[in-house]
């Protein structure tokens, strides 16, 4: 179990591991198996199969075995070394009992810095009556520490369960040459720095043609971790001469666009996307990660020593001169990933997630720099961050797992 206080990209914690090297079908890993915890309490109070502070039993559960149990708040195991071989879709399972219920349990990716999402854990009617509790989840490909942390007690865990959704298919190729030919890049879904693109096949600035398939689009960027201009394409480009990034591209976004096309089409980063033209919001709908942030964070706590929280308090990207405290609380403020500053920046947004709703303003940008690199960390879904404010986080009802947004003028 390891830990989730999901705080824009100040969580921290250890992390639940192991390796999905060639992720084909689903993987189960035992709870049991732990490489590094974190426990309460002395001694294995189960006094099965290992002989340190965790407590393990045996379990009556299918397949028999152990299970990890007598849970408490704030508890964590860890495993090392986890390959995401695609980007996509994924379904994180917990197998879990509880004679109470009540409890939840987070599941996140390098020390809390990517929530995947949280679960309940009903009253299963028994410590030995087993449940499956899931959630779907969008992950780049990469290799992480994926964690799980007890949120709150009294709950076993007998395994967890990765599956992959086949989200991972190419919705783009680059290539080396105009007109689609030299070495070739396929990628899936998601948002890629360089070192991705390079695990793909992809060589710095040395691209010249693109593919993209219909009902997605790719953003082309100058320079690695989505800096420097960037060109929006739509469509298939057979030489990206004619905008200026022939061989210079250095990271690159593939999102699902809001309508499908087959044909070369492009725009510049400064314009606005159609579905956020005409002063209504359209009616699509993007994905992302969301997190939230504290404004007014207290001193000493780790967003002020270690995320700046307590430089920038009161201070917003798109506003000028510090805000009260009474500001941020009747506003409901949304920060994006500084990429999407120029589409996104001082717009309306509505967000979705469940049955929750909130309609907010993007005041704010999530920068790397403030964070060691957790606003690009952070993308998922469409290649999105969503980053809301305390407040507002509480208004939703929610701060962690994905989100839906649509785009307002």
């Amino acid at each position: 179990m390891t830990l989730s206080k999901v705080n824009s990209c100040n969580i921290f914690a250890a992390l639940f591991l192991f390796s999905l090297s060639h992720l084909a079908q689903a993987i189960v890993i035992q709870a049991e198996d732990y490489s590094a915890y974190y426990d309460t309490s002395s001694g294995n109070t189960g006094g099965a199969y290992r002989t340190d502070n965790v407590d393990i039993e045996s379990t009556t559960d299918a397949g028999g075995g152990y299970n990890v149990g007598w849970i408490e708040a704030t508890e964590w195991l860890s495993y090392s070394n986890i390959n995401f071989p695609v980007s996509g879709s994924y379904t994180i399972k917990l197998r879990v009992a509880s004679l109470y219920g009540g409890a939840s349990a987070s599941v996140d990716l390098n020390g809390g810095s990517i929530t995947l999402g949280s679960v309940n854990i009903p009253n299963t009617g028994g410590w030995q009556t087993w449940q499956t509790v899931s959630f779907e989840t969008t992950v780049n490909a990469g290799t992480y520490n994926l964690g799980v942390y007890a949120m709150a007690t009294d709950w076993n865990l007998n395994w967890i369960e990765v599956v992959s959704n086949g989200g991972g298919g190419s919705a783009a190729k680059v290539y080396q040459h105009c007109n689609y030919t030299g070495w070739t890049a396929s990628i899936g879904e998601g948002s890629y720095t360089l070192g991705q693109l390079q695990s793909l096949g992809f060589v710095n600035d040395d691209a010249s043609s693109i593919q993209v398939s219909p009902g997605y689009e790719a953003v082309l960027y100058q320079h690695d971790n989505f800096s420097g201009s960037s060109v929006i394409k739509t469509g298939n480009d057979s030489c990206l001469v004619d905008d200026g990034y022939n061989d210079d591209v250095s990271s690159l976004v593939i999102r699902r666009s809001g309508g499908s096309s087959s044909s070369s089409s492009s725009s510049s980063s400064s314009s606005s996307s159609s579905s956020s033209s005409g002063g209504d919001c359209g009616t699509h709908w993007y994905s992302a990660r969301l997190t939230h942030y504290e404004s007014y964070p207290d001193p000493g706590s780790d967003e002020c020593l270690y995320y700046n929280g307590c430089k920038w308090a009161g201070y917003f990207y798109g506003v000028d001169g510090k805000m009260p405290e009474s500001w941020v609380q009747a506003n409901n403020i949304i920060a994006v990933h500084m990429k999407d500053w120029n589409w996104l920046g001082l717009k309306s947004m509505n967000l979705r997630q469940g049955g929750r709703f909130i309609n907010g303003t993007v005041y704010d940008a999530c920068s790397d720099s403030d964070c060691n690199g957790c606003c690009t960390a952070n993308l998922a879904g469409d290649g999105f961050l969503i980053d809301i404010e305390k407040y507002t986080m509480q208004r939703f009802g929610s701060g962690d797992g994905i989100v839906e947004f649509q785009v307002c003028n």
